[in-house]
């Protein structure tokens, strides 16, 4: 069986590979298909990841997804993959047509790994935030919190499954991820420049990435019948 694979902001290729490797995990209830082999296609805003791509033996299409006409023609997939693109989009607008996009074009599943936005005290910023530290990204960037992802996904496919999971944690303030609190920085890495930091094992592991995996409920029961 073949089965089609879109990566949207593929950039050098890794989340494909990921997908690939791990996509009985990611999608447990597609083990009983067995074995497939994927067709994927890369996307990507810069031409010059075509070349990663074509060597890894993908398709690549280059366009902005910003671009409402672009995001029509990307064709239909069996699975859509979202990873670490959404706070680059800067518009919220942006970011739900994006979503929105994947979740309409996949008619298995998409998997969505995100940033973490969350301020709580219990895995998100707030633990750092306790110790005068911050997460890299969260001045300079910004994104839908997992809370608001999960409702745009059940607003906009109401039977599908839902899961959603810690894809990685910082457990220490050493961490390159960890900058200071007043630290003014695009960077996604601590650098010395921004000013010294303790290092001390946090109280609490903090959630630095998410991953949100969607499972098409209605296709599955489709495939099932055939």
């Amino acid at each position: 069986m073949s089965m089609s694979v879109v990566d949207l902001g593929t950039r050098f290729g890794t989340s494909i590979a990921s997908f690939l490797h791990k996509s009985s995990t990611f999608f447990p209830n597609q083990s009983q298909l067995g074995t497939p082999d994927f067709e994927c296609i890369g996307v990507d805003i810069d031409e010059i990841h075509r070349g990663d791509l074509e060597g890894r033996g993908y398709r690549f299409m280059c366009g902005d997804l910003r671009s409402h006409g672009f995001r029509e023609s990307l064709p239909e997939a069996d699975f859509y993959l979202v990873c670490n693109l959404l706070h680059h989009l800067r518009s919220p607008r942006d970011q739900s047509d994006v979503l929105c996009c994947a979740l309409e074009k996949a008619r298995r599943g998409v998997w969505f790994r995100a940033k973490s936005f969350e301020e709580d005290a219990t895995s998100g910023e707030g633990v750092l935030i306790s110790e005068g530290l911050r997460f890299c990204w969260s001045r300079d960037y910004s994104s839908y919190s997992i809370s608001e992802i999960t409702a745009l996904v059940r607003e906009t496919l109401p039977e599908a499954s839902l899961r959603v999971e810690p894809a990685k944690r910082i457990r220490h303030t050493k961490d390159k991820r960890v900058v200071p609190a007043d630290t003014k920085t695009d960077s996604f890495f601590y650098a010395a420049a921004m000013g010294p930091k303790v290092y001390m094992e946090l109280p609490k592991p903090v959630v630095c990435e998410w991953d949100i995996f969607v499972e098409n409920k209605i296709y599955e029961t489709n495939t099932d019948k055939t």
